[in-house]
């Protein structure tokens, strides 16, 4: 069992773990179905789906493809350029239309606010919903508010129309629409000015109203003075910010890329353009940026770190993993070198730290604090409060090339070898030889179950367990031989979990066999690695990367309750793309 906080997965092929944020973007483009690069507004409505503002039009998201949603044909829009986006709370789509008017999509159909209802011939800076629904809209030098139909224009607001320009406007936790202007900063009821020199603002979750201030930035509650919470990077111009419902403040700069302001700590978050024009969370999690050149971005936590040479590894590819007693981590790479990681910091060993072993296959953990390792040509090693023991040929091991190791919960080793292949048990330190039935491939995999019986499974499909000093073939699958098993995996209820090559895994307990396959929502049918956590999930790496499983889910579908388990793949999005595990 491993916690669910720390998994480590063996890959094939590796890629250095890079990039420093612990935030991933993904990016769709032109390339991916949007109709320009330059995207001006996104929000999610009540249906789940997202709604994309772009220079090219307007269009609805659903996490694959894009659906273009024109503009109902109303006066005095010329285009299908999008310049500015809102989403109220009655579900209603306010669109800033390229030389054109403000346009409300509603369930009642759409209708333009032009120079025709008194808003003037002038572009829109902002928009805000106050809490009686009624939507206010900046422009450079008068504010605007529009509510059931009616249009009101406030040319003389105080604290705004003698404002310096740069406007921008937004609603707290109260419903108060709050608006900057360049020099002061007000609330939309009375005009009242309350402060001097914010650029842009933004209303917090709880209560009050974030601005920034040239590179300062501040967090403003009515009556109270304005806290300073930290500093932008000098030159940064702030496009958009957002507050989160964890009390983090999202800023999109003109040319700095965006960044993310928690407890103090400000963090630059990777997007895939510096110009950041839009943002918008939707229900899981998940913040969207709207970028001006660089298409729409996800944006997500890091998942996945990837280790390899750039952290101190001596290959990117790694074909053995285990943690040791005392939380130090062990590798065996593909190329047969043996590293350690103690206090993050890695090393190779070497006959200076007496290795004496070449090309090394596999690496597993004891109770003791000691550490197994079987080798390619020179048998298996054992390692403890740093003195060494080995066994090989002139020691009683049948073979000197060790496929792999199995430590048991009884303090027995189990070694596999190769040339001959036979299954060896060393107790007390000598290795005595099990009877085999018959021909038997590879052993590539080995597991105690919770009664003690030591299983194998082998390259050609056949899963024998140890009885006495012998193994007895356990016939699986009576109508079919599903191939070659690639892992086992032991459960506390009694289960062998069993990871095929291109035929899923199958689950033996008390005499009674199911296999569970693509068919019943695995992502993978080829399972290399298995792994249950403390948390009910399990693990699996297969051909096309890593997923997740409930293992109740597992468990029900191999009982016949259900019919299909829910795959979560972690792949690109969490910065695990393209890697296959050994």
């Amino acid at each position: 069992m491993i916690s669910a906080l720390a998994l480590w997965v063996c890959c094939g092929v590796g890629a250095a773990f890079g990039e420093p944020s612990g935030w991933l973007y993904r990016a769709w483009l032109t390339d991916d179905g949007l109709p320009d690069n330059c995207v001006t507004g996104v929000a999610q409505t009540g249906d789940g789906y997202l709604w994309v503002g772009t220079r090219g039009g307007l269009l609805r998201f659903n996490g694959v493809d894009f659906t273009a949603m024109p503009v109902p044909d109303v006066p005095g829009v010329l285009n299908r350029v999008v310049r500015m986006m809102m989403l109220d709370r009655a579900g209603r789509m306010w669109l800033e239309m390229d030389r054109g008017p403000v346009v409300c999509l509603g369930p009642e159909g759409a209708r333009a606010y032009g120079q025709k209802e008194g808003l003037p011939d002038l572009r829109v800076a902002a928009m805000a919903e106050d809490r009686e629904g009624g939507v206010w809209i900046a422009f450079s030098n008068r504010l605007c508010r529009i509510k059931d139909g009616r249009c009101k224009i406030f040319k003389e607001a105080e604290g705004f129309a003698r404002g310096g320009g740069n406007p921008s406007l937004a609603r707290d936790a109260r419903g108060e629409v709050w608006f900057t202007n360049g020099l002061r900063v007000g609330v939309c009821r009375d005009g009242a000015s309350l402060e001097k020199g914010p650029v842009r603002i933004a209303a917090a979750v709880s209560s009050g109203l974030w601005i920034c201030e040239g590179n300062r930035i501040l967090k403003q509650i009515e009556g109270r003075a304005p806290e300073e919470h930290g500093f932008l990077p000098e030159k940064a111009e702030v496009r958009v910010m957002m507050d989160d419902p964890s009390g983090a403040l999202w800023i999109g700069t003109a040319a700095s890329g965006l960044f993310r302001l928690k407890d103090g700590v400000l963090e630059s978050v990777p997007t895939s353009h510096q110009e950041v024009d839009c943002l918008t969370e939707d229900r899981m999690g998940n913040i969207w940026a709207g970028t001006n050149g660089g298409g729409l971005n996800q944006i997500r936590p890091r998942t996945v770190a990837l280790i390899g040479r750039d952290e101190g590894l001596p290959s990117e590819s790694v074909r053995s993993v285990c943690e040791d007693a005392g939380g130090g981590l062990w590798t065996i790479c593909q190329n047969g070198m043996l590293a350690r990681n103690r206090a993050g910091s890695w090393a190779v060993l070497t006959p200076d730290d007496g290795w004496l072993g070449e090309s090394a296959t596999c690496v597993e953990a004891d109770r003791l604090g000691g550490v197994w390792i079987g080798t390619r040509n020179a048998g298996v090693h054992y390692l403890r409060d740093g003195e060494w023991q080995s066994w090989g040929r002139g020691s009683g091991l049948a073979s000197n090339f060790v496929r792999s190791v199995l430590v048991a919960g009884n303090g027995d080793v189990w070694v596999a070898t190769d040339g001959p292949r036979r299954l060896q048990q060393i107790r007390d330190g000598k290795p005595q030889t099990l009877a085999m039935p018959g021909e038997v491939r590879p052993i590539r995999a080995m597991a105690e179950t919770a009664d003690g019986t030591v299983w194998i499974g082998t390259s050609d499909g056949q899963v024998l367990r140890v009885s006495g000093r012998k193994l007895i073939r356990e016939p699986a699958d009576p109508e079919s031989n599903p191939g070659s098993v690639r892992s086992l995996h032991a459960t506390p209820d009694g289960s062998l979990w069993i990871g095929y090559a291109g035929f899923g895994i199958g689950r033996l307990k008390d005499g009674k066999y199911a296999r569970i396959t693509a068919n019943e929502g695995l992502m993978d049918d080829y399972v290399s690695q298995m792994i249950t956590d403390d948390r009910g999930s399990m693990w699996i790496a297969g051909n096309h990367g890593l997923f997740q499983v409930r293992l109740s889910e597992m468990i029900d579908v191999a009982e016949g309750r259900a019919e299909r388990v829910r795959s979560r793949v972690f792949g690109r999005g969490e910065g695990l793309a393209g890697l296959q595990p050994s």
